[in-house]
């Protein structure tokens, strides 16, 4: 058996996945990719709220219609060209 207790939650919160997300342990915080328009990856610092097992909420650093980057984070860096492919749903 199995029960899920929600213990918080927040309407219309910013989400990313939890794949995005990586620790910057020198800097004791937590940062993301972004796909930014000039066809590159941009590091951003972010602010991490409630966490869930597959998402992450963000209380800032990332903006709603942001493209954050879910795979590959570990050998991008900053300014690093990249091709983007966005899911359909």
């Amino acid at each position: 058996m199995e029960a899920i207790v929600t213990i918080a939650s927040v309407p219309d919160a910013l989400v990313i996945p939890r794949a995005a997300l990586f620790e910057d342990a020198l800097r004791d915080n937590y940062y993301v990719f972004i796909a930014g328009s000039d066809g590159r990856a941009h590091r951003s610092a972010v602010t991490t709220g409630i966490r869930g097992a597959d998402e992450v909420q963000v209380t800032s650093g990332v903006k709603a219609g942001d493209l954050v980057i879910t795979t590959g984070g570990y050998a991008l860096a900053e300014g690093l060209k990249i091709s983007v492919t966005v899911p359909q749903k």
